[in-house]
Order: C-alpha cells, then structure tokens, then sequence
C-alpha cells in the first residue's frame, strides 16, 4: 500500500510518518526483514521524515540507509523509548542531507549509548533542534551537540539533573542566528562563558532543582530579549531584579510562582536595586499552584520564622502599577490557577490541603483579584483600553515534562513542534 501511495507522488516532495504499536512486535520485524525495499526507489524524494517507534531496530533500519538516499530531506522527527544497549554503527545517510535543516531527537537511551563516536549528523547546518531523550540527557552530550550547532536559530533542550562534571575546554562559540532559547536544567550548569547568544529574543529557563540559577542567568543579555518565562527557575530577588532591570524592550514576561516573592520586589524594589521599569512590557503571565498553601521568605534571608502568606493584594498591585505606567501601559495579562499539581520542595514551606480546600482558595484569589482591579479592567463601553485580564483555572498538571502540559510553555511548544512541518 505504501508503495502504491509513493508511486503515486511520483517525484514530489513526500513526508512521510511511521509510527508502530509497542504491543506488536510483528512490526519490528517487517521492517527488519526489509519492508523498506518497496519504499526505497521514493525514499530520496522525502522531505519530511517522523519516526516514532519502541524498538531501535526501525531507527537502525532508516539510519544505516546508504548514503544519498535521504537527499532531499529538510525535517526529521525521532521518537523512541528504546532502552535496549545497541549502537547505530554506520550513519553514512546523513553525510548528504544537505537540505536538512529542522530535527526533534527523543531518544530512550542517553545518547552515548546508541550514538556510536563516529556518529555522523549534520549539526552544523540544523537550524531548528529539540534534544532529549525521552527523560533529560547529559549535560556533556548536550554540550557536544549544542557547540557544533553554529547555525542554531530555534533550540529546546533538557538536561539531567545534579550535574557536577566540568565542560570540557572549546574554542568560543558565536550563536550568530539563535533567536529562540528554551532549556531545562538546574543551577549547577553555571554560566556558560564559551557562548554568546548576540541574536538572541526569546528565552526560557525551566529549573529542575532548588539550587540558584544567578550564574547560569548571567549567560545571557538582557537588553536583547522580547519575552522571557521562567518556569521553577530559583534566583536571589537582587539577581533577578537587576536582570529585569536591563530588560528595556521586553515585551512579554511569564512565571511560575511562588518560585521567589516576587510581586511586591517586581513593585518596589529590593534594597539598592530598584524596580525595574519594563517600558516596554505588553503582555505578563502568572501561573499560581493552589495544591498547597504556599508560603515564601526573601531569598536573601534564611530567617524561616519569616514567612509570609501569599495573596491577591501585591499581584493586583503590580498589575495596576505597569497598567497606570506612563510608559506604554500593560495590556494583557493571563493568570493561570493550578490545583491538584503534584510538585514542590526547594525554598518553599508546603502544606497539602485537599481538593476542596484548593479549588475554594482558587475563586477566592481569583474573586479578591479581579475586584481589586476592578476599576482599570477592559470594559467594552466603559474602558475600551483597559486592561484584559483572563484567569484560566487548570486541573492537576504533572512534572513529567515541561512542555508536556505546563501552562506557560505548552502553546509555545506546540509552536515550535508545527514550525518542524
């Protein structure tokens, strides 16, 4: 059927999906025993190529193609929880995809495990690259991709946690083209001194860990960035204050709180850093967990009788503050309420409650909020420019993934997925 379907598009471009059941291993085995012959006249018109599959054998079978087959090749797409210890020994089809620009790697194993040393991919052409492997990788196998990919210009990347191996010494690396940053990983990555990012716009940092991310935030330029989300990300108030401050054109900011107090700082300040301004500032997104009560302490005080009980009040405060800016005043802003989420620690004091006292607490934050600001909202009639604000109550999303369900970069990852296609 397959042949059919390819002789049919004769020589037009083709993409092609192959997505088999783990239940059936007759699957793996057609294709080992060359269900790829009838499909092999085609398979240099393919252009688009998904591969989502249990078994490395099928990635083996499209891997150790000769040379030239996939030469028209622009995207790849490989997904696959394959824990089986088997090397990929001959990747000769890569060394003339010349047109491959765009790929989405999820592999089971670590890398190292199925990439054999002479692994041949060319990382230095790829433009769009989202590494993981069905769990986060290593950090150094992510530094030995990432270093290599000069032309990068969109990148999502997760890295394992508790990393303590020093990076191995490079030349510097220019990131001349990388526009769109997203990494997962904790604070122990530290700053990355052998990259600079001079085209970078839009970043965004998921924590894994408690551990401050102020060095590893000092990697990047603030004065360059139009949106930033920091999801789980640990930094003192005085660092992240003083980043903010040099964020002039910043046009969209999206947290996660409470990952630090930051309402009231965000307003005022914090001893000898100042608020920062955000002139620029069009659209801001909060995404508030209601599963525990959650108090927080300054990050620069270890005092843990100083705890303060999170509400409405500084959000409102802030909003209204950017709002009534003279600047170009804040527009939108989105609000996400979170019950039932299943994640914690780190500098934060939890206290469980159960789904009734959850989903009670939610309409009432969101109740006190919006009354709160009542009188700069958007109106049709009465303040057509007004503020839009939009509160959007979640159920229970996990810490499985962040680009899986979590609010704040679920849309943006969907975004990044359909610009591969």
């Amino acid at each position: 059927m397959a042949g059919m379907w390819f002789t049919n598009a004769k020589s037009l471009p083709i993409s092609f999906s192959l997505k088999c059941d783990h239940r059936r291993r007759d699957h793996v085995k057609a294709f080992s025993s060359g269900a790829l012959d009838s499909l092999f006249p085609f398979l240099p018109h393919l252009s688009e190529l998904q591969l989502v599959a249990i078994d490395i054998d099928i990635l083996i079978t499209f891997f150790q193609l000769p040379r030239g087959t996939l030469s028209s090749l622009e995207s790849l797409h490989v997904v696959t929880w394959a824990f089986e210890v088997k090397k990929i020994t001959s990747t000769e089809v890569f060394c003339s995809v010349l047109l491959l620009r765009r790929a989405i790697l999820a592999i089971g194993r670590p890398v190292k495990y199925w990439l054999a040393e002479d692994f041949t991919f060319p990382w230095g052409q790829i433009t769009h690259l989202q590494l993981e492997y069905c769990g986060p990788i290593n950090p150094i196998e992510w530094f030995a991709v990432f270093s290599q990919c000069s032309q990068l210009q969109h990148g999502i990347f997760r890295l394992r946690k508790k990393y303590a191996e020093p990076f191995p010494t490079i030349p510097h690396v220019t990131f001349a083209s990388l526009e769109t940053f997203t990494i997962e990983c904790d604070g122990s990555l530290g700053r990355l001194e052998m990259f600079s990012f001079p085209a970078l716009r839009h970043l965004t940092i998921i924590g894994t860990d408690d551990k401050p991310m102020d060095e590893f935030l000092e990697s990047f330029s603030p004065h360059l960035l139009h949106s930033l989300i920091l999801v789980k990300a640990d930094f003192s108030i005085t660092a992240f204050l003083q980043f903010l401050g040099g964020c002039d054109i910043l046009e969209t900011l999206c947290i996660e709180s409470p990952w630090l107090e930051v309402f009231h700082p965000l307003r005022h300040g914090r001893s000898t850093v100042p608020a920062p301004l955000l002139p620029n500032l069009k659209l801001f997104e909060v995404c508030v967990l209601a599963s525990q009560r959650i108090y927080f302490s300054s990050a620069e005080d270890d005092d843990e009788d100083n705890w303060e009980f999170m509400h409405p009040n500084k959000l409102a405060e802030l909003l209204r503050w950017w709002y009534e800016s003279p600047s170009p005043p804040l527009r939108r802003a989105s609000l996400y309420y979170v019950y039932g989420y299943h994640n914690g620690g780190g500098r934060y004091k939890l206290v469980a409650d159960s789904q009734e006292a959850q989903i009670e607490r939610t309409l009432a934050f969101i109740s006190r909020l919006m009354s709160l600001l009542e009188d700069c909202l958007f109106d049709e009639i009465a303040r057509p420019s007004g503020l839009v604000l939009k509160p959007r109550v979640l159920h229970e999303f996990r810490d499985n993934g962040y680009h899986e369900r979590h609010p704040l970069t679920y849309s943006r990852m969907n975004a990044f997925n359909n610009s591969m296609y």
